[in-house]
């Protein structure tokens, strides 16, 4: 982070630094020590659970438009309630 650098070289304290990037004291100070400015990290996209349902449940959708993707979809596959007990409790 060169505006770490940048930043301290301008006369501001570690705590000010961390408080205008939004990052902790300690890890400006990590860096401040560090000789070479740390390389800028990216995150792998990471998979969803439900990534591999995803084509069933677009599939449910498109043929049952009154079920959400939160909660009716999820709940019919998962715990599978009998109708009686859907009927009694309103679900």
């Amino acid at each position: 982070m060169v505006e770490i650098r940048s930043l301290h070289n301008e006369g501001l304290k570690n705590k000010q630094i961390a408080a205008r990037l939004g990052i902790h004291r300690e890890t400006v100070a990590k860096y401040l020590k560090d000789e070479e400015a740390p390389k800028d990290r990216t995150r792998q996209a990471s998979s969803r659970k439900a990534d591999k349902y995803r084509e069933h449940i677009q599939q449910r959708l498109s043929k049952y438009p009154e079920l959400s993707a939160k909660g009716d979809l999820l709940e019919g596959a998962g715990s599978r309630r009998s109708d009686a007990h859907r009927s009694a409790d309103g679900g």
